[in-house]
């Protein structure tokens, strides 16, 4: 997961201090970041496949990368890719292709980013989305189709745990 965040990409037999102040910590296969309190975000890892009007990370220790706003939140990895960071703010989820981009509104406030390239709004509605660049509109998720409300999806989105108001649900599964 990530990298080892001193720039190096070698196993350590110590653990090895990459950076102070972090309140938040997402991690992918080639990527780490972690929040601060001030909502900046520090990542490092390896990006080995970049889109090609981005500037690639390689193996590296933490570089600073400062979201539209403040940072309430983080995601990677996964649907998103391994090298994709997505950041939270006040006005809703963006993700960085180079530049910040805004995740397209749906119906309510998207409250999470999940596995599968889902969005979960807070009323438990799912989308699917691709995140590419320019990213597309999201569509409604499998699970919104087949008229249920959901909590959360697995990383490749064919499983989730039902939202049923009692903050426990339902796990199932379909495609």
């Amino acid at each position: 997961a990530g990298k080892v965040g001193d720039g190096t990409v070698y196993a350590s037999a110590r653990p090895v201090a990459v950076m102070a102040g972090a309140i938040d910590l997402a991690v992918a296969d080639d990527l780490s970041c972690a929040r601060t309190a001030e909502g900046s975000l520090s990542c490092w890892g390896a990006a080995t496949y970049c889109d090609r009007d981005e500037q690639c990370q390689r193996d590296s220790a933490p570089t600073r990368w400062q979201p539209p706003e403040p940072s309430l939140a983080i995601a990677l990895g996964g649907p998103l890719s391994t090298r994709r960071v997505c950041s939270l703010g006040t006005r809703g989820w963006a993700c960085r292709f180079g530049d910040w981009v805004a995740v397209p509104k749906v119906g309510g406030t998207v409250g999470r980013l999940e596995g599968g390239g889902g969005l979960l709004e807070r009323d438990g509605r799912a989308w699917s989305w691709v995140p590419s660049n320019p990213p597309g509109r999201p569509q409604p998720h499998f699970f919104q189709r087949a008229g249920l409300r959901v909590q959360a999806l697995s990383p490749d989105g064919y499983c989730a745990v039902t939202a049923d108001g009692t903050g426990g649900g339902r796990v199932v599964c379909g495609h």
